[in-house]
């Protein structure tokens, strides 16, 4: 890119804006930027994140919109940089875990292991409103909520206590029928090839009847799309057993705010 062109000029100045809003956001508060936090959809008091991190969502929010000038776009057509491979980047996560233990997280995953574990009835519910529990693990990118959740969906209790889990990538584009087969493929024990979200919606019920169930969404992305679609996406956990849980991990707590 030629740094005199005033596309690339503006561009810049854009990013450097966004760098030092950044910083100074930071350089406020280090420690608290590198707490996780732990919000369960009973918990009134902590749906609030305060004002800074607010400020940091913006910040984020502010970056993405920042458009690349045409000619640095061209560049990356001609070396085959097409966006959609850059979307991409976003990575694939399973339950499985490479890290045995994260440190410093003991307190976490104890929180986390209590809410999965808690039940206040052994009763199965009988209205059909009754919303199946959420725990949200938010935090910045690398602050280990992945890591957290593998670690409690592997714990033997938690293996002991659930008679299904299934883990779900939520990163990538939002699409309710794919989320649903991704839901239902674990439970199910083999590929789901339906494409009509209806009888998708009727075979999860059929698996979950009288279950008790763990749900991750791990790593969701598009806020505004999970947020308008989550009641569509669990239609068909209501009524369900008392204990079953569901955890998500974002790094956005207007996941939660919204949708809640």
């Amino acid at each position: 890119m030629d740094p005199t062109d005033d596309s690339v000029r503006l561009w810049l100045r854009k990013l450097d804006g966004v760098a030092d809003a950044a910083e100074d956001v930071l350089d406020e508060f280090p420690q608290q930027a590198m707490h996780l936090r732990l919000i369960v959809d009973s918990d009134e008091d902590a749906i609030d994140g305060g004002e800074k991190p607010m400020r940091i969502e913006t910040i984020i929010s502010r970056f993405i919109k920042i458009k690349k000038p045409e000619q640095a776009l061209q560049r990356e057509i001609r070396n085959g940089q097409i966006h959609a491979e850059t979307m991409s980047a976003r990575r694939a996560t399973t339950s499985a875990t490479q890290e045995p233990h994260i440190f410093g997280r003991d307190e976490d995953l104890a929180n986390v292991k209590k809410f999965m574990l808690s039940s206040d009835t052994e009763e199965f519910s009988e209205s059909d409103d009754v919303d199946v529990p959420v725990m949200a693990i938010v935090g910045m990118g690398g602050l280990g909520k992945t890591t957290l959740a593998q670690l409690a969906y592997h714990d033997d209790e938690v293996n002991q206590h659930f008679q299904l889990k299934s883990w779900v990538c939520a990163s990538e584009n939002f699409d309710v029928i794919q989320l649903t087969k991704a839901m239902v493929e674990p439970f199910d024990q083999e590929a789901c090839h339906m494409s009509e979200l209806d009888p998708l919606h009727q075979k999860l019920k059929r698996i979950l009847e009288r279950k008790r169930f763990l749900l991750v969404f791990d790593d969701v992305w598009e806020v505004d799309k999970f947020s308008s679609h989550w009641n569509l996406l669990t239609a068909p956990l209501q009524n369900s057993y008392a204990c079953s849980k569901i955890i998500l991990t974002t790094r956005n707590s207007k996941v939660f705010r919204d949708w809640r």
